[in-house]
């Protein structure tokens, strides 16, 4: 499933604020990062946008290097 993301917010969150802060994982790769920010949220998922469209990216995101989940599930065969 290309391009789908779970995101869970955090208890600082606060969208009247425009305070966000919380978890983002790209279904597909697995791959995950903690935000502080919409803006960084913003910039993970821009950044996944364009590694699934072949584009050249770095390997972290506001400084934070992204990490891969550990595959806990088995993955249907697509």
């Amino acid at each position: 499933m290309r391009l789908a993301f779970v995101i869970r917010l955090g208890p600082e969150t606060e969208p009247d604020q425009g305070l966000f802060e919380g978890w983002a994982e790209e279904v597909d790769s697995s791959i995950q990062r903690r935000f502080h920010s919409a803006e960084e949220l913003l910039e993970f998922l821009g950044q996944r946008f364009d590694a699934a469209a072949g584009r050249q990216v770095s390997a972290s995101v506001g400084g934070t290097p992204l990490e891969k989940k550990a595959a806990s599930r088995r993955r249907k065969p697509s």
